[in-house]
């Protein structure tokens, strides 16, 4: 996850060890997104003293003007793609490359890396200074309309129709997150989970307790977790990635993975899982082959709440 400290640690590594930044405070353009963390760098009085001026791009706009997504990251998803696609299909056909199950594994470590270095060796210093006039992200004697990427060119137009504008540009535009009325999540159309004390069951394992046994369980949460993370060391399909140390933090109460305790429950317990996120009411399914029932759950700041 982005957050703060990785923000820190980018700017420490890759910007203000710069030979140009930490002595001669050459001065620097930081382009960057509005996500959270983001914001918090143009106040940064150290920043302001090395000259790294932070400009944040406005929300819905970096695919206009950052250069990175205008330019440069199709070229590198698509390599990517073609080589992950590659891959698949000789594990296919290769048992070596294969779990026990019969499925390919993921590739490894050094071998995304060994694509990442293949797509940087095809990109030069032209392509990214493109990238710069493509946005408009140049001096004003350096600016020519013409190298403007279309999307753009268009607003300098001198007649702009914004219908044709919004008919070209529209399918990029997307609908602003509408967080859940958190007032609507209380009993008896929910169950609530208790705070959990160290090594008891966390709200997820609760939900899908409550979920499996109903309000009168024949066995407690804590022995449904116990069961269902033995059951999980005999997974096939999760034998790549996890190992012991999982499972014991799991069975000491650690944080649970949803996707994959999720995915060992919708699998053994033949359910669809709904997890509704109540930031922005979007959702995440985890759906085994031919399912029985459903259980939908809604995600509060970490904290699972269950739809009875």
């Amino acid at each position: 996850m982005w957050s703060d400290e990785t923000i820190t640690s980018y700017l420490k590594n890759v910007i203000e060890c710069r030979r140009q930044t930490a002595f001669e405070r050459q001065h620097v353009l930081l382009l960057i997104d509005s996500y959270g963390p983001h914001l918090k760098l143009r106040e940064n009085s150290k920043l302001q003293r090395q000259n790294i001026h932070v400009f944040i791009i406005s929300p819905c706009l970096p695919n206009l003007l950052q250069p990175l997504d205008v330019a440069i990251n199709r070229s590198f998803q698509q390599h990517y793609s073609r080589r992950y696609e590659a891959y698949i299909q000789t594990a296919i056909e290769d048992t070596s490359l294969q779990t026990t199950a019969g499925n390919p594994r993921c590739p490894s470590y050094q071998m995304v890396a060994d694509w990442v270095c293949e797509w940087v060796k095809t990109k030069t210093r032209e392509d990214i200074t493109n990238s710069f006039h493509m946005c408009r992200l140049v001096s004003k004697a350096e600016f020519t309309l013409d190298k403007l990427h279309a999307l753009l060119k268009v607003l300098f137009d001198s007649v702009l129709n914004m219908d044709e504008w919004n008919d070209l540009y529209g399918q990029e535009f997307t609908v602003a997150p509408e967080s859940m009325n958190l007032e609507l999540l209380q009993p008896p159309e929910y169950f609530i989970p208790y705070d959990a004390q160290e090594g008891e069951p966390c709200s997820f394992w609760q939900c899908l307790h409550r979920a499996i046994y109903g309000s009168h369980p024949v066995v407690t949460c804590k022995e449904f977790r116990h069961a269902m993370i033995e059951k999980m060391k005999g997974m096939d399909e999760l034998a790549d990635i996890t190992d012991s140390r999982y499972f014991a933090q799991l069975h000491s109460g650690g944080k649970v993975d949803e996707d994959i305790v999720g995915y060992a429950v919708s699998q053994m317990g033949r359910c669809t899982i709904r997890i509704q996120d109540a930031a922005d009411s979007s959702f995440r399914v985890i759906e085994p082959n031919n399912p029985a029932h459903e259980m939908n759950l809604v995600c509060v700041n970490e904290f699972y709440v269950l739809k009875l």
